[in-house]
């Protein structure tokens, strides 16, 4: 196996490991059924950067929502992403699409500062 496999493989393997299951759907859901009922407490969650400093919070709209491990929520807020997190589940409002999840370059820049290589 040439080093660019082997290296792609162990950043499948660390998404893999952070990065549980796409909730997109659920939340895209919960946020509309709690538009409908005029609830916009909800929307508001996920839209909100509540785990950001101050100085970093500003309006993103995710496309894509992934239930992630806690270390990895961390580690995603040390790079300025939107996290959201409740009862000790972190959600990271993911706002590109255009890669495969463990190709997006935040993952990746995760798993390079890891010295996991």
């Amino acid at each position: 196996m040439d080093d660019v496999s082997a290296y792609v493989n162990r950043l499948k393997e660390f998404a893999k490991d952070n990065l549980i299951i796409d909730v997109t759907h659920l939340v895209c859901n919960l946020i509309a059924y709690s538009n409908a009922i005029g609830e916009l407490e909800l929307y508001n969650y996920f839209f909100s950067d509540d785990l950001a400093t101050d100085e970093h919070k500003v309006f993103r709209e995710p496309v894509q929502y992934w239930l992630v491990t806690a270390h990895f929520a961390h580690l995603l807020l040390k790079q300025n992403e939107l996290v959201s997190s409740s009862h000790k589940v972190y959600i990271w409002g993911r706002c590109s699409s255009s890669h495969p999840i463990y190709f997006d370059p935040v993952v990746k820049k995760i798993f390079d500062a890891q010295n996991v290589l």
